[in-house]
């Protein structure tokens, strides 16, 4: 029987434009980006402190000027073809393909996403072909044929413009082009979504609400988004742009090269440095790593695409982050906190008056309302370091996880083990970070949260991960507190060429170019300002308490709301599944699900929400169960974070799609990723009890 199946009516699509189901319409909602996105200001004065090094200066003016006529004097002629044969020639060689994506710029049609979830697990129940370099799978049984398409990510040399559009003809987004583009001249990032549409001018939208939803934080700062250094669940290859032998990603990766030379539109305007026949020669000799060019910042002895870009926005997310903070009104106020969190101070307690509305007991009060970092009844710094760490290396959990279940829908449950496997294999390791894990500032991070999120610094933003509120992509966090703004403080405030006895210039410690020197300039100037830590994290702590004294922050919408705390959840839903039947749970939680999430979920699902089968429950029971049955459950265990035999170590666990959801439902509103998005409640307790109820039921009925 099928439960809880439901349709979309009028009512629904029109409630869907206030939220994301039927009851927004009487909720009051809170939509934290809408009209946040406009010229950033400079109120304090800071000018050329606020820079950045400045390394694709031709390619950003060229490609700035392709847009600005566009959104000018665009014809009706223009279009997608025409606009990426006019874009420079190293974007169109520096060529990524990313065969899912979680962003707003969709691959595939909602359709293709349905029936990849009905694909059946077995690779014995699946037939595969490569037709007119296309790589394509369809189930035995009978059903439509499917075949991998992409999101091709273009690149300048040293990642100041980064531009993606679709290959799938079906695409709800065909007819785009997204671009990042980083200004060094003031720190600041803007996307750009141009729109293409036969017969019609072009329209250029500048931060679009639709790509804010993710790039966009609470505090209208703007960011990238993209998994953790070196694997990247959806990149074609995902582990540090390396090819196999035997792949299906080899075989994927080649079927676009052949879509290319046989001269595709779009596609025939790219020439990625990486040609087949190079490929197929090499791949007779083992893995082969893909080339880009070579790039000033990239930290490694070989460019390759994925993972120069990486390296090249840590270099660009410091000078972001600082340039932001020294944006604000308040920046006097907070700006001794912000050095001493980013130094790692080991005093920070002391950074807080002992009175009054900035003080540490309302700091700590912000912490416990979300159930953050807190032993016990109350708040610990020690509880929230632990659980950054614990999201750290829970990200590598995730990426493998989200990848395992992509290969699966196309390739098969056996043939996804065997991909996963294989690349850990050949995944650098060391005894310090385990597998592919670089996460190491988790104080720095846990520490920066303590001290600035209850001012309203929203530093989950200054993550790239795809879920900000794992605080990733802050490995090299340490570059943000030596950037020019920071340094100037130090310098004005507490005489900092006389404490190192030597006279520093300001730019000394924040380039990462490896082409010209200034790397290992910034190492020493790094070093040298370390050596003299502790004494200044005093005078930091007792500049902060003074100016903090008479200062408090503007309350948020969220002050006083609260959030369940997730192991009493735990226990009342354990208590429920015990009582109910797995149908009588499907039904209970199809009817949350219809009521609160369907509607972004498919209504909504070309403006960037991920695909879960809400309106069939059935369907949604075999995806949940699936997942947690999974063969890649032969990891468990694995030491696939830091090195299990020391401090910290972690071992790995598959994350599945029924995780993900629990996850997102059991945050505190102010919370990244919250959902229902936009509403500052969050589920009723009763709604989350079902939910986690009929999750433990499905996985206890496999």
């Amino acid at each position: 029987m099928r439960a809880a199946t439901y349709t979309l009516s009028v009512s629904l699509l029109v409630s869907v434009l206030a939220g994301c189901g039927p009851n927004y319409v009487d909720e009051e909602y809170v939509d934290d980006y809408k009209g946040a996105w406009g010229a950033l200001e400079d109120p304090n004065g800071l000018g050329e402190l606020l820079t950045c090094p400045d390394r694709d200066p031709g390619v950003r003016t060229e490609v700035k000027k392709l847009v600005d006529t566009l959104s000018v004097a665009g014809s009706t002629s223009a279009t997608l073809d025409g606009f990426v044969s006019k874009l420079p020639l190293q974007m169109r060689q520096n060529v990524m393909f990313w065969t899912e994506t979680r962003a707003f710029q969709r691959i595939y049609p909602y359709e293709h996403q349905r029936a990849m979830l009905k694909m059946p697990n077995s690779v014995s129940d699946r037939s595969f072909h490569n037709q007119g370099g296309h790589w394509c799978v369809a189930p035995k049984s009978g059903g439509s044929e499917q075949c991998i398409e992409a999101r091709v990510l273009l690149s300048s040399t040293d990642g100041d413009v980064i531009g993606t559009f679709t290959t799938d003809p079906k695409s709800p987004t065909k007819g785009s082009f997204e671009l990042a583009m980083f200004d060094p001249s003031d720190s600041t990032l803007a996307y750009f979504e141009v729109l293409f549409a036969d017969g019609k001018k072009p329209v250029v939208n500048k931060n679009p609400d639709e790509c804010m939803k993710c790039h966009g934080g609470r505090d209208g700062s703007i960011n990238w988004r993209m998994d953790p250094y070196r694997m990247w669940a959806y990149a074609t290859p995902f582990l540090e742009d390396l090819l196999r032998p035997g792949s299906v990603e080899s075989e994927w990766y080649l079927s676009f090269l052949d879509r290319i030379a046989s001269g595709e539109s779009v596609l025939r305007h790219l020439e990625p440095v990486n040609d087949k026949q190079t490929i197929v020669d090499n791949l007779k000799n083992g893995p082969f790593q893909l080339k880009a060019i070579p790039a000033a910042v990239d930290f490694a002895s070989v460019d390759t695409p994925a993972l120069n870009v990486s390296h090249q926005l840590l270099e660009k997310n410091a000078c972001r982050i600082t340039s932001n903070l020294a944006r604000r009104t308040d920046f006097n106020q907070i700006k001794y906190a912000a050095i001493g969190a980013l130094l790692n101070c080991k005093n920070v307690d002391a950074f807080f008056p002992a009175t009054g509305g900035s003080s540490r007991a309302q700091a700590e009060k912000h912490f416990g309302d979300q159930r953050i970092g807190v032993n016990g009844d109350r708040f610990d710094l020690s509880a929230l370091i632990s659980e950054t760490q614990t999201k750290h290396v829970g990200l590598l959990a995730d990426r493998l996880s989200r990848r395992f279940d992509h290969f699966t829908q196309y390739a098969g449950e056996e043939t996804a083990t065997t991909e996963i496997m294989e690349a850990i294999e050949q995944a650098p390791r060391e005894a310090r970070y385990g597998v592919t894990n670089y996460e190491t500032y988790s104080e720095h991070i846990a520490k920066a949260r303590y001290l600035l999120e209850p001012f309203g610094v929203d530093v989950a933003n200054w993550s790239m991960a795809v879920d900000s509120e794992a605080n990733s992509h802050v490995e090299f966090l340490y570059m943000a507190a030596y950037q020019p703004v920071f340094l100037d403080v130090l310098e004005r405030d507490f005489k900092l060429s006389t404490r190192l006895g030597r006279k520093l210039d300001l730019k000394e410690c924040y380039g990462m170019g490896t082409d010209d020197g200034t790397q290992f300039k910034s190492h020493n100037c790094r070093d040298d300002i370390a050596a003299i830590a502790e004494p200044l994290c005093a005078d930091l702590a007792a500049k902060s308490r003074e100016v903090l004294k008479s200062f408090a922050p503007t309350p948020d919408r969220f002050a006083g709301v609260t959030v369940d705390d997730k192991s009493s959840l735990e226990t009342e839903a354990r208590a429920l599944a015990s009582t109910k039947t797995l149908s009588e749970l499907t039904a209970a939680a199809g009817s949350v699900y219809g009521d609160r999430c369907l509607g972004c979920h498919q209504a909504t699902y070309d403006k960037g929400a991920w695909v879960y089968p809400f309106d069939d429950m059935e369907e949604m029971n075999q995806l949940i169960r699936r997942e947690k049955s999974a063969s890649i459950a032969t990891l468990d265990g694995k030491h696939l974070g830091r090195d299990g035999t020391a401090k910290g170590g972690w071992d790995f666990q598959y994350v599945s799609s029924g995780d993900r959801i629990w996850d997102r439902v059991t945050r505190h509103p102010r919370q990244h990723g919250i959902m229902p998005r936009f509403s500052t409640k969050g589920l009723a307790r009763a709604e989350k009890v079902t939910l986690r109820a009929h999750m433990l039921k499905v996985w206890e009925a496999q």
